[in-house]
């Protein structure tokens, strides 16, 4: 299998390096070349991280807010166009926002919820049309909250759960219905969690699992919601407390939990992987990553071939496979010096675009860059 970054705009075999990564200043280098300090071909209008990126019903990625190298939130939103390998702005938001969801509804628009704006977390929701290429205000969340979960029901609803206000974390939940434009309130989950992960299991319940609860502590609990029932129940633990992470759906039915953090945060690292089945209600662990990583919940992407492809949280990207339940590195050595709060979207042609985050070392700046894996 052949597998390549591409990261100019002529299909290359490999990508070996990129570098210091900024919004205006980056470096490439495809196979048996040594870096140079050219900007990569693929760049965003501004650096973001913790932004949201959404893959359209015709291909295109919705690049929305996030934290600028300034540290400001940004209004600003762009969509990348993978046949011209090109970024072009799409219409602003009304509200800046870093820490927000956005969930692709079924009618092709996008619904974007809370997160940070200006003065603290807000309850402001919006629809992004893709016809009209703008943002319209909408019903409002019944609780601000930021580093939440959304998830798109099989009934077209968003089950939208925990996150955290000025207070700390919150265990509140509410169903946005996009026939009537309103957010409703749901029963509160078993446990108030924020920066936990949300997957949506092969019956339509969802899996919430980690994240920081009261008091401030990291959690290895989990709990399901019933959409038909309206209620939550717990389910097994996780075997290692974690928040920062990222959950994703496999293709038979089990959900990868990857990585996090414990109090600690950047002391406190975890390579461990766990794979929950649904019809056990188990955890059980799985193969180890080569490098311990967080702050990627948006950064992992399911394959065409089944397998997960790990950007975001540490200096390289990564692939877990199922069937041998191992992570291998990602051929094509690319470093990534930015990859915290990044994503990566899995495209209509089997690729994977990852955009943005910022880098561990100071100013931490976030980054403009943004690479093609293809698999």
């Amino acid at each position: 299998m052949k597998t390549s970054f591409r990261i100019t705009t002529a299909l290359i075999a490999f990508a070996v390096a990129a570098a210091n990564c900024t919004a205006n200043r980056g470096a490439s280098a495809t196979r048996n070349e040594t870096p140079d300090s050219s900007p990569p071909a693929l760049t965003m209008s501004v650096g973001r991280s913790g932004h949201t990126a959404t893959l359209l019903p015709d291909g295109k990625v919705l690049i929305a807010g996030g934290m600028e190298r300034n540290g400001s939130n940004l209004t600003s939103a762009e969509l990348y166009d993978p046949r011209a390998a090109t970024f072009k702005a799409a219409g602003a938001m009304k509200t800046k926002r870093v820490g927000h969801t956005a969930d692709l509804l079924p009618d092709g628009r996008v619904l974007v919820a809370g997160g940070w704006s200006e003065g603290g977390v807000t309850e402001r929701a919006e629809i992004y049309d893709p016809a009209k290429n703008v943002f319209i205000p909408t019903g409002g969340l019944n609780a601000k909250r930021g580093r939440h979960t959304s998830t798109l029901l099989s009934d077209g609803r968003v089950l939208i759960a925990g996150g955290e206000d000025s207070s700390g974390a919150l265990g509140t939940a509410e169903i946005y219905d996009p026939a009537k434009a309103v957010f409703t309130r749901t029963a509160n989950m078993t446990t108030p969690r924020a920066y936990h992960s949300a997957a949506l299991l092969p019956d339509g319940r969802v899996l919430m699992a980690g994240g920081v609860t009261a008091g401030k502590s990291v959690s290895n609990s989990a709990e399901i919601f019933d959409p038909a029932a309206g209620a939550w129940s717990r389910a097994a633990s996780m075997s290692t407390p974690r928040y920062k992470h990222s959950a994703t759906p496999l293709r038979d039915g089990s959900v990868l939990i990857v990585g996090g953090a414990d109090e600690r945060d950047w002391r406190g690292l975890h390579a461990t992987a766990e794979v929950f089945d649904p019809r056990k209600n188990l955890f059980s662990a799985t193969g180890n990553l080569n490098n311990p990583r967080f702050k990627h919940s948006r950064a992992a992407a399911l394959l065409a071939d089944g397998r997960v492809f790990v950007a975001g949280g540490a200096d390289q990207p990564e692939i877990y496979d199922p069937a041998a339940r191992n992570f291998k590195t990602a051929p094509g050595k690319l470093v990534l010096t930015h990859s915290y709060y990044s994503t990566a979207t899995a495209l209509a042609n089997g690729e994977v675009l990852i955009a943005g985050g910022y880098g561990s070392t100071p100013p931490h700046d976030s980054s403009a860059a943004a690479f093609v894996y293809k698999p």
